[in-house]
């Protein structure tokens, strides 16, 4: 099959390793895998997106093709080209297939109006419900927009929807109604992609971390929708029962510069860590530096990175979504706190940190967990299963 993949973010690879050098979220990483384990099964791959500079890009590398269209502003962190919305129309380049990934506008848009143009099926990866009442009066403005309208066009018009958990099916509002076209297919994880061969003590040393602090891991955005600062104000709490605990946010976004004024004026300033984005190998490091992760997000619908941190065998303590009741339960291999409530997080944080043996007991129920489910989230499996959705809308 020749298809088309539609998302408004997607990473920056290397040409000759394939390694990731820029990437601005969830969606366009899952993307990436899909597009990959896709072309591995002997489709033609062509990715419409944005670039992160004024000028863009086609890149080829296998059978997969990607085309850039210059970036003409930012949605948070996201670069956004306007030229997306119209320029895969007239490309010349037809398909059999459209898959669009809603993340930010415009790319679910834009395949919505090339399926139509060129008259072929439309398949909807929905990633997640945009929230309002946080960023921007643009941002609020573009969110009501797609909300209230364009939200409903796409997924209206998808010959299939395609899912990240049947939680996520049952209490988003917007998928609600669409249920009898959901499918359900996870996101995954590579498993050995993450196993460093390095010890705990090794990648702490080449972190720059403290070797015998207790280390708290935050990886995603920071953006409101992520609540890094529940995070930072729960670590204020925590440190008063132990004054050398860490909290390291990987992760880039708009909250950043707060985020380290915030943790100045907390007394946090060596206590809270900022690397910044960072992935593969230096990104398995910090999972195997770290003692427990937090995902303290007001929204999510999947929580990818929990599946990350749970082949790195690290208890979670995570908010308590219905979504993210799929991956974690509660005393088995994470706990749950409510969202926005720092001191609840503070103490489920410390319940982990101060028990020695129930955090190893729940990190290596985690890790377990996974592996249990490997097959279930591998791109390989999930690659068939957006195969066989791509086979039953043809």
């Amino acid at each position: 099959m020749r298809i088309a993949l539609f998302t408004t973010e997607f990473p920056y690879v290397r040409a000759d390793t394939g390694e990731i050098t820029y990437m601005d979220g969830g969606v366009g990483n899952a993307t990436l895998q899909l597009a990959r384990h896709l072309e591995r099964r002997g489709h033609e791959i062509i990715v419409f997106t944005s670039a992160n500079d004024a000028f863009g890009s086609v890149e080829r590398r296998g059978g997969i093709e990607v085309r850039r269209y210059p970036r003409t502003g930012t949605v948070g962190q996201t670069p956004v080209a306007a030229s997306l919305l119209y320029r895969p129309l007239i490309s010349g380049v037809d398909a059999d297939l459209a898959h669009a990934h809603m993340g930010n506008l415009p790319a679910p848009l834009t395949a919505c109006w090339y399926a139509k143009t060129k008259k072929i099926p439309l398949v909807t990866t929905y990633h997640n419900d945009w929230m309002n009442g946080f960023g921007s009066l643009s941002r609020r403005a573009g969110v009501f927009l797609f909300n209230h309208y364009f939200c409903d066009r796409i997924l209206s018009r998808s010959d299939r929807i395609i899912a990240l958990s049947e939680n996520h099916a049952r209490s988003s509002k917007f998928l609600r109604k669409y249920r009898d076209a959901v499918t359900i297919i996870p996101n995954g994880v590579d498993v050995p992609e993450l196993n460093t061969s390095l010890s705990k003590e090794v990648c702490r040393e080449t972190l720059g971390l403290p070797p015998g602090a207790p280390i708290i891991l935050f990886v995603g955005n920071l953006t409101p929708m992520k609540a890094p600062e529940v995070l930072l104000n729960a670590l204020a709490r925590v440190a008063v029962e132990m004054p050398d605990v860490c909290a390291v946010f990987v992760g880039d976004g708009a909250l950043r510069p707060s985020l380290i004024e915030r943790s100045e004026a907390l007394g946090l300033r060596e206590r809270a860590l900022f690397p910044g984005a960072v992935y593969d190998e230096r990104k398995s490091m910090y999972y195997r530096a770290a003692d427990v992760f937090v995902l303290p997000s007001v929204s999510e619908s999947f929580g990818l990175v929990l599946l990350e941190a749970s082949a790195s065998g690290l208890p979670l303590v995570v908010s308590d979504l219905e979504p993210l009741r799929a991956l974690v339960r509660e005393g088995y291999n994470g706990v749950f706190a409510p969202p926005g409530d720092a001191k609840e997080l503070a103490d489920r944080i410390l319940s982990l940190l101060q028990d020695d043996r129930l955090r190893e007991r729940m990190g290596e129920n985690a890790k377990r967990h996974l592996e249990q489910h490997q097959k279930a989230f591998s791109w390989e499996r999930i690659a068939e299963l957006t195969e066989d959705v791509y086979r039953a809308v043809l």
